[in-house]
């Protein structure tokens, strides 16, 4: 992990349009990718047989399972050629306040901001815009007209500010140069107590991925709200949860991302694109992306200690 600044640098690929089809990645294909599953690839390089092809021509499945063997090329869109970079923020009054209700254990909590490569590449998550869940009872309190939202709006701007700017015991910068060093970041997806832990996650219009523990005790759960990292904002790219997990055929690291926000909701379809985004930001380490409704991520939520 480097903490060396980098500037990121336009690369015009819009002469490829033209030609532009859907082909598999190599390093989207490559044995460090044992997740991505048995789907063959079919005519314009769409895995056949994966149910989560929607936006990529094909039909979701009732109960989808993500498991990319091919994403599209490139089609023109800019991208950023560059560096991954990170901003960590520890707060201590938090941290405290949580610990002293038991909903804690360490004396801080920590906030992260990661800058992702080419999030807004048409290939990934560029045009995809996930508003607020008009249908969500929780997300009306928010995002309504009335005085009351208004001020729930305001308090918790307020608490992302702290969160993710003031108030911190410590803040870390750097540069994420492979998922390796992602892992380590938030040290393995587990806690001092070597406990199993889930994030939150929020990924905004321009590009930040911001997120945070979260949990099953109810301060803990109030500060890691979807809103909290969109900074209430009513649309966003994309929202969810992520954990780590054990892939079941090597036994090596595996990140799963999910769409689990109730915020949010977002669209299932756009899944693929999710772990492509992924995969390409850290392609070393195995990636899947699971719908919230898949028997594994609930399975893995209900045995979480600090989840369920």
């Amino acid at each position: 992990m480097s903490a060396s600044d980098s500037t990121s640098t336009p690369v015009d690929l819009a002469g490829q349009a033209e030609s532009c089809q859907s082909v598999p990645r190599p390093h989207l294909l490559s044995a460090a990718h044992p997740s991505q599953g048995p789907y063959p690839p079919a005519a314009g390089g769409v895995a056949a047989g994966n149910p989560y092809t929607a936006g990529f021509g094909g039909a979701a499945a009732a109960n989808p399972v993500v498991d990319l063997s091919t994403v599209p090329a490139h089609c023109g869109a800019p991208v950023q050629a560059g560096v991954v970079t990170y901003r960590a923020c520890s707060n201590v009054l938090t941290g405290s306040t949580l610990a002293v209700l038991k909903a804690y254990h360490k004396a801080s909590f920590t906030t992260y901001t990661v800058r992702l490569r080419d999030v807004n590449a048409m290939d990934f998550l560029g045009g995809v815009e996930q508003g607020w869940n008009k249908k969500y009872s929780a997300a009306q309190k928010i995002f309504g007209n009335s005085l009351q939202s208004r001020a729930v709006r305001m308090g918790i701007k307020t608490q992302r500010a702290t969160l993710y700017f003031g108030g911190t015991l410590s803040e870390k910068k750097g540069t994420l140069e492979t998922g390796h060093a992602f892992l380590d970041l938030i040290h393995q997806g587990r806690d001092d107590k070597n406990q199993a832990v889930f994030f939150t996650y929020v990924i905004n219009l321009s590009g930040e991925w911001n997120f945070c523990h979260t949990g099953a005790s109810f301060l803990r759960d109030m500060l890691s709200k979807h809103a909290m990292h969109a900074n209430c904002a009513e649309v966003v790219r994309y929202a969810g949860e992520f954990h780590v997990t054990t892939h079941p055929g090597t036994g090596a690291p595996m990140l799963v991302v999910d769409n689990n926000s109730g915020t949010f909701a977002p669209d299932q379809t756009q899944l693929p694109r999710v772990a492509a985004l992924f995969r390409h930001n850290f392609p070393d380490i195995a990636i899947d992306a699971w719908d919230r409704e898949d028997p594994r991520l609930k399975a893995a939520i209900k045995a979480c200690p600090t989840r369920s």
